[in-house]
């Protein structure tokens, strides 16, 4: 249970059951149309934009839009906007700069996943591409899966008070049927209805908190803005923590770079621009993704902001000023409505980085191995859904065999470690030409290694590990293209 509040009543548990019933009820309608391989893996290329914008969104705000950030900005005040405006700055620039260039691209070259398409880029390096590329999403996005059902079910423990173990079964019992039977296309629709949750959410809790504090001001920590000032602590309302000179740019330099991973870094949301139908669909998913994009962090932040107001200090844990705020605000029907936002917000992500897992998986790993075998759309779909519950078990049993330590780290190491090579990667395949097939390769693989070992080193406490990351593939990138230049006739 969440400590100070009363949650677990009748209201909460018919919206839970009615909520995952049409969850399931959307996945198996979408998932209708699934008949080969292209359709689980992407829709078919046929996705409308408005789907894919906010499939997009909820895949990308995951349980850090619900819990983290306002839990952030809660404990570390304006100091915490940073990580959020670098990644407003990321997730609107990629509409513009990466997306529509690699949907255009993607559709050129046949590509059916993020790593299909690199390999299509570079033919010379296809296979290397493939194989790396893929067992580098398997590990981490297994693990991720992972995490996200652990989320899951502690957030039903919370929520109702049942044990965490119960909460991740059940968790898994509404993720795999639908995702195992739609793939991509029933993973988008829900994600529709998740992601039309989780904004709502993110509007209505903070306009009840501006109410409370109107109308109740002896009920709240502080009434005002002025109040919330002279009560919070040094810096608190100081975007810069109090640093100055030096300091004050590292502290810059780090929250900006959260905007690198969006930009072609992150395999879960690039497959949502590859599904895409057409550019008219393209522009009309830019417009509702961005909007969504500018509406939802500013509640986020608020709610952070506004939970400090309401609450005041000392959570014993920050991020969970969101369902606190929720529940003391909301009537009792709308708070279990809005919390579902956040089971639906890990949801989201566990049924996207699934699905893009199994779909890398079988394109780039098990089918290049069996080069001389003549795979049919219908056996292909049935090697997706094979290997789709092969890394559900493998998660779940994760869950058992590991610690969550080792969890948390592992994910502590998606966003960078994945995130600034292949958005590297993506940016220079995009805009060098000379960029080459081995460059590819060794952006991927040194930055990686580079970007997880300045994590485990400690020295992302002082730069973030998404800047360092960033700048080595980078460097990385630059010197393996002009090593690796072919060679001209007159050379040879």
């Amino acid at each position: 249970m969440i400590a100070g509040v009363e949650i677990t009543n009748s209201s909460t548990v018919i919206v839970l059951v009615v909520y995952f019933a049409i969850l399931l009820s959307i996945g198996f309608i979408a998932g209708r149309r699934v008949k080969d391989s292209e359709d689980y893996a992407v829709g078919g290329h046929d996705v409308p934009g408005w789907a894919a914008a906010l499939s997009e969104r909820a895949t990308d705000m995951s349980a850090y839009m619900a819990l983290g950030l306002p839990g952030g900005v809660y404990l570390s005040g304006m100091l915490g906007l940073w990580p959020a405006i670098g990644s407003v700055i990321g997730s609107v620039a990629v509409w513009f700069m990466v997306s529509g260039q690699m949907r255009k691209d993607s559709e050129r070259l046949g590509a059916n996943t993020y790593i299909d398409w690199l390999s299509k880029r570079f033919p010379d390096q296809s296979n290397h591409i493939r194989l790396i590329g893929g067992i580098i999403i398997l590990f981490f996005f297994t693990v991720y899966v992972s995490a996200q059902f652990m989320g899951g079910g502690n957030t039903l423990n919370s929520l109702l008070g049942i044990s965490p173990l119960t909460g991740l079964f059940i968790t898994v019992a509404i993720v795999i049927p639908y995702t195992l039977y739609g793939g991509f296309g029933s993973v988008v629709y829900t994600d529709c209805l998740q992601a039309i949750i989780l904004f709502a959410m993110l509007i209505c809790v903070p306009v009840a908190a501006v109410i409370e504090m109107v109308t109740n001001p002896d009920a709240v920590y502080a009434a005002s803005l002025m109040d919330a000032v002279a009560k919070a602590p040094d810096g608190y309302f100081d975007m810069f923590g109090g640093a100055r000179g030096l300091a004050a740019g590292v502290v810059f330099g780090n929250g900006f770079s959260w905007c690198w991973a969006y930009l072609g870094g992150l395999p879960q949301l690039n497959t949502r621009y590859i599904c895409i139908r057409d550019q008219k669909n393209f522009k009309l998913g830019r417009f509702i993704s961005v909007s969504y994009i500018l509406v939802a962090y500013v509640g986020a932040v608020l709610i952070g902001l506004l939970g400090f107001c309401v609450l005041g200090p000392g959570l014993d844990n920050p991020e969970q000023v969101t369902p606190l705020l929720t529940m003391r605000l909301m009537p009792p029907v709308f708070a279990a409505i809005f919390t579902t936002g956040i089971i639906a917000a890990m949801i989201s992500t566990a049924d996207s980085v699934l699905v893009l897992a199994s779909s890398e998986v079988a394109e780039n790993i098990i089918k290049p191995r069996f080069a001389n075998k003549n795979w049919s759309s219908k056996q292909m779909l049935t090697l997706s859904r094979v290997v789709t519950v092969v890394i559900a078990a493998i998660a779940v049993t994760l869950t058992f065999v590991v610690s969550d330590k080792f969890i948390s780290t592992v994910i502590s190491w998606v966003w960078a470690g994945l995130g600034s090579p292949f958005a590297v990667t993506s940016m220079l395949t995009l805009y060098w030409k000379k960029y080459t097939g081995k460059a590819a390769l060794c952006t991927i693989f040194v930055g990686l290694v580079f970007t997880v070992g300045w994590i485990v080193s400690g020295m992302d406490a002082v730069i973030s590990s998404m800047l360092a990351g960033v700048i080595a593939s980078l460097i990385t990138a630059v010197i393996a293209t002009y090593l690796t230049q072919p060679k001209t006739e007159a050379q040879v």
